[in-house]
């Protein structure tokens, strides 16, 4: 239990702001209970205790008097009111408003974990480039990285992109300037993820359509079907799809640059063997060179990581 006095810009949920609170308040006087707390919001005990357990809403009618108990000033009345309606909202795109004006209000710094985790979903080559810094060597060259998300984005958006990335822990750049993706996922919860993820699921959906237009059908693969399913069968084919897409999902960003490696030395052995067998049957060159070729394929084999 807190000494100090909550802190409303320490939170995104008015429940646990009323809890600490309450508790708080227990601590520095044995006297004060649900029902005094209760009285001065003009509220029935129980509903109170249920209120900051988070089960049941927060009458708009309490926000004056919880101003007035907490001492509220300026930003912390604007916080507070929004604290409120942010977790009443019920409408994804009322979520998202009340969202951002809080981040608005609390004027947090461009890094802090909250509003980096929900620029992440704001836009789809966030996720992009994350996904392709884990095969592609990159260093730097933000207009060439730009160039390699389709439909392009730009210079300045790549760099965005980057340092969002970076702030978040899923890249981190080397001394080498290499920037190499770390082993870093979102798990802050909260409402806004939800309306977040949607939105960013929106944008994918989008992407996809215009991609029958955009992209020639060699390199995309876009089907339909119509098909008759029940509801248990519904629930077999999710279930089926899930497990699809955990077996391509890259699990550690290690594995990709080491199945990168041994594909690129089987590649290289291959095309060694595939010239010595030319070379040597047509007589090009010395058996000692031939031999040096062999050895050379050789080392490059045992240089294959295994699993």
């Amino acid at each position: 239990m807190s000494s100090m006095t909550p802190n409303v810009f320490d939170y995104l949920n008015y429940s646990a702001f009323l809890k600490d609170l309450y508790d708080y308040r227990k601590s520095r006087n044995t006297f004060f209970s649900y029902r005094y707390f209760g009285k001065a919001l003009n509220l029935d005990p129980g509903f109170l205790v249920k209120v900051t357990q988070g089960k049941l809403a927060l009458p708009e009618k309490c926000i004056a008097p919880l101003v007035k108990i907490c001492s509220f000033e300026g930003r912390e009345v604007d916080y507070f009111r929004e604290l409120v309606y942010y977790g009443r909202a019920k409408n994804p795109k009322d979520i998202k408003r009340h969202f951002e004006r809080l981040i608005a209000i609390r004027d947090l710094e461009p890094r802090k974990v909250e509003m980096a985790q929900y620029a992440f979903y704001q836009k789809w080559y966030h996720s992009a480039i994350h996904s392709l810094l884990l095969f592609h060597e990159f260093k730097g060259d933000f207009k060439a990285l730009a160039a390699k998300m389709s439909p392009n984005i730009s210079v300045k958006e790549a760099k965005e992109s980057i340092q969002l990335l970076e702030d978040l822990g899923f890249i981190r750049r080397q001394a080498d300037g290499r920037y190499e993706v770390q082993d870093a996922r979102i798990t802050t919860g909260g409402k806004w993820q939800s309306v977040a993820i949607r939105n960013f699921q929106e944008a994918c959906i989008k992407l996809a359509g215009e991609s029958l237009t955009r992209h020639p059908k060699e390199i995309r693969d876009i089907s339909t079907v119509t098909i008759t399913l029940s509801s248990s069968n519904i629930e077999e084919v999710r279930a089926q799809v899930k497990k699809l897409l955990s077996e391509y999902e890259v699990k550690d960003p290690k594995e990709v640059r080491r199945t990168r490696r041994n594909t690129a030395i089987k590649r290289l052995v291959t095309i060694l063997s595939s010239t010595k067998r030319e070379l040597e049957s047509e007589g090009l060159l010395p058996s000692y060179l031939i031999k040096q070729i062999s050895e050379l394929a050789a080392k490059l084999e045992d240089q294959i990581e295994t699993e």
